[in-house]
């Protein structure tokens, strides 16, 4: 997988305190009405977020005809793709981490994409189908389709993530912890079949499963159709069953 061409890799030291995804969730369009308030974790400065979190108000009901879009972008394009529809003024998310490699005896940690070719996209229909249809700047993006599902012409619907899910999946992939992983739901060994909420910590207002992964206790946020993603340890004393 090649480095993104922007992103300097970090040799030698230790990693770099605040791993720094791509995210640019327009607060005022999606703060219209009330909903469920998710702390948004990413702190570019480093410096302690108690006072600073962002809180994002998403609608629990969908009342503007936009959904997360799940697209895909060939060769490994979804920076490029993510910065043309943040330029056109859209909401997008693009989460990243730094992978660490050595080279010549020296740690290198390197700023890549978490899903590879993948990016989300809060809009209506009307404007992705436009954006994929109608815009030579997007040649190369496409939908991502939904393989759970099949409509009564045989074929798969594009992938939509619900609002809910996708926040949660932010705040778990939007933190600088190093642990947070992408795992297999199958190989998982969930403690039980309670949906739970973090209440503490780095991982604060995460909502998902309780699971083990790598011998600890974590929350696993899956988006159905596209993958699953754990988040560091979490003691039993940061959760709370919802």
């Amino acid at each position: 997988m090649s480095t993104l061409s922007n992103v300097e890799p970090f040799e030698g030291g230790p990693k770099p305190s605040c791993i720094e995804p791509v995210a640019d969730v327009n607060l005022r369009a999606m703060n219209a009405h009330s909903g469920v308030s998710v702390r948004y974790a990413h702190n570019p400065t480093g410096s302690d977020t108690s006072s600073e979190d962002t809180v994002l108000n998403i609608p629990s009901t969908k009342t503007d005809g936009k959904q997360w879009y799940v697209l895909r972008a060939t060769y490994g394009r979804e920076r490029q793709a993510y910065d043309y529809l943040t330029a056109q003024g859209e909401e997008a998310y693009l989460p990243m981490r730094y992978v660490e490699r050595e080279r010549k005896g020296q740690r290198q940690f390197t700023l890549r994409p978490l899903l590879p070719n993948i990016l989300f996209v809060y809009a209506t229909a009307d404007q992705i189908d436009g954006y994929l249809k109608r815009s030579p700047a997007l040649s190369y993006v496409h939908y991502y389709y939904n393989r759970l599902v099949t409509k009564a012409d045989g074929t798969n619907p594009p992938l939509t993530v619900p609002c809910h899910d996708m926040m949660s999946f932010i705040h778990a992939t939007n933190t600088d912890s190093q642990h947070v992983r992408l795992i297999d739901p199958h190989r998982c060994h969930y403690r039980s079949g309670d949906t739970v909420r973090v209440t503490a910590g780095a991982f604060r207002g995460v909502e998902g499963r309780v699971a083990r992964v790598a011998g600890q206790q974590r929350v696993v946020v899956t988006l159905t159709g596209l993958c699953s993603v754990a988040t560091a340890y979490i003691p039993n004393a940061f959760l709370e069953r919802i």
